[in-house]
């Protein structure tokens, strides 16, 4: 599959089956997803994998907290890319560059 086909057979998904996903497929998808092109070639990979009791208690927390805000926080009004100074991601764009 090319570049071109990927983006025009893509879909999103916004429902998912409740069946586990295996180790091999989620090793699998994390070693592709190092390799995805980043902002200023920053590579800000970090991955954490959660299953069981604690991706439960997650998904509890996280419908949770949404509902209870009627409105966002004035926090979360604007989203801006900005690489503080001394921060890794600063770093490895210097590193890079």
């Amino acid at each position: 599959m090319d570049i071109v086909e990927a983006i025009r057979t893509r879909k999103s998904i916004r429902k998912f089956k409740s069946d586990p996903v295996g180790k091999s497929t989620i090793r699998e998808i994390l070693e592709i997803a190092s390799r995805a092109p980043s902002a200023e070639n920053t590579q800000p990979w970090e991955f954490t994998v959660i299953a069981g009791d604690l991706l439960d208690r997650l998904r509890e927390e996280n419908v949770k907290k949404i509902k209870e805000f009627s409105v966002p926080p004035k926090e979360m009004e604007y989203l801006m890319v900005e690489r503080p100074k001394g921060s890794i991601y600063r770093k490895r764009q210097v590193e890079i560059a």
